[in-house]
């Protein structure tokens, strides 16, 4: 099954959390150069749950060329994982189509005229018009939902802020 993009290659790094997956989708769209799409999904067998890679935008004999940047990376047949990236119905985006002018404080109308963004989301009410600020503070990670990329974001110290932020603060860490 193929994206617009092209096919989608799947890739099982066992990574436990986001952190380390993003790493891997840096490196790896590093060396698959430009046009490659990375998001993270969830996979689940026997085994346990963790964090996959959906690539596509890059044929999959040139993901499979760079795996040796990437420790313990291999491709993973997850047809689950793939229609739900082609159909955009779950998936988070980490690499994509205009992320790297996501940085610093952006309209809301200029995040979606410059990246694949579709769409940016208030949550808990939070309305969003197109000359509403978002402080990205560099890091975006936008989710498929429902055949769109949505940029889920509420409020903030400084305006509206993305929901997902670098540095989470688990629920309950302090008690």
């Amino acid at each position: 099954m193929s994206s617009p993009l092209g096919p989608v290659t799947v890739l099982d790094g066992g990574w436990s959390g986001a952190a380390a997956a993003d790493h891997a989708a840096h490196v790896l769209a590093a060396a698959c150069g430009e046009g490659v799409r990375v998001a993270s999904h969830v996979l689940a067998d026997d085994t346990g749950r963790r964090v996959g890679l959906a690539v596509d935008g890059v044929a999959p004999d040139v993901v499979a060329r760079h795996l040796d940047l990437l420790d313990g990376v291999r491709v993973a047949a997850a047809p689950d994982v793939v229609r739900a990236h082609v159909s955009r119905t779950s998936g988070r985006l980490v690499v994509f189509r205009g992320v790297a002018a996501l940085v610093g404080r952006r309209t809301a109308a200029g995040i979606v005229a410059d990246s694949e963004v579709d769409a940016v989301v208030g949550l808990a009410g939070c309305v969003v018009g197109d000359d509403d600020e978002v402080d990205t503070d560099d890091f975006v990670r936008p989710t498929w939902r429902a055949g769109r990329c949505e940029l889920l974001v509420q409020p903030g110290t400084h305006g509206l802020r993305p929901f997902e932020v670098r540095h989470q603060v688990l629920c309950c860490a302090d008690h």
